[in-house]
């Protein structure tokens, strides 16, 4: 570890509150008649077969209405120096930590992936909106970019040394959130990491964002998701700035 990753270490050790085991983790032939327990198995995995369908249907609805507002949306958050000191203090510190490629996901306009690159890490942004990943290629070409959903983020199982989550997962309808995790878990090598970012509120209470419909959340409801993909809450960080929704993020690791 270099001079500057020990300090941004020291710098994330002094702002994290550790959190220990008090977390909360927890076909017959044509024309045939089919049988009861045939029609049963037909019914069966025919919704079995809907499901995904009907389950992508809603990042499909978010990333449509980024798409809408794209361009108005890389103008007031597409450069980092947008966002608050503090995260980038944060997000830096974490980075600093890690060993490993890093996927920024939900990257949007890509100001945060450029921002990782720029301190040192290995990096690639994904996200389902083409405008963002067309937008970022051309705003900040030295890094990489593609699309991508954060519940198919196309890598390699076990490869990644971190994933950040920041606020990308807010639109995720609250039982399709463990799909998510579940691939972050796979993507994601021993020991690796997750930072997420999140609004901080009632947990699954949804709420009429800007662009479409978001949902809160609290660093005890997600660590409860987490822990059932396997990862352990390391830190949790909370902020209210006025006039905005209460700000909030966490570090979750994988087993080592």
């Amino acid at each position: 570890m270099n001079s500057w990753q020990a300090s941004g270490a020291s710098r994330m050790n002094s702002r994290l509150r550790s959190h220990g085991p008090s977390v909360s983790s927890r076909i017959g032939s044509p024309g045939a008649r089919l049988q009861p327990s045939r029609r049963g198995d037909k019914l069966a995995n025919w919704f079995a077969d809907l499901r995904p369908k009907v389950e992508g249907m809603v990042p499909e609805l978010a990333a449509r209405a980024y798409s809408q507002r794209a361009a108005e949306y890389v103008e007031l958050f597409g450069r980092i120096e947008q966002a608050a000191e503090e995260d980038r203090e944060w997000v830096q510190a974490w980075a600093s930590t890690l060993t490993g490629p890093i996927v920024d996901v939900g990257c949007g306009p890509g100001q945060w992936t450029s921002f990782l690159q720029q301190c040192g890490a290995e990096v690639e942004g994904v996200d389902p909106v083409a405008a963002f990943v067309a937008s970022a290629q051309a705003n900040y070409p030295e890094s990489n970019y593609r699309i991508a959903r954060a519940e198919q983020l196309g890598v390699t199982e076990r490869s990644l040394g971190g994933i950040l989550a920041w606020y990308s997962l807010i639109h995720t309808p609250p039982e399709l959130l463990d799909a998510c995790f579940e691939e972050f878990a796979r993507s994601l090598k021993p020991g690796g990491s997750l930072l997420l970012g999140y609004f901080d509120g009632v947990a699954g209470e949804a709420f009429d964002h800007a662009v479409v419909t978001a949902y809160f959340w609290s660093a005890d409801a997600l660590s409860e998701k987490l822990a059932a993909q396997g990862f352990q809450l390391v830190a949790v960080s909370s902020r209210q700035d006025a006039g905005a929704r209460p700000h909030g993020s966490l570090v979750a690791n994988t087993a080592s």
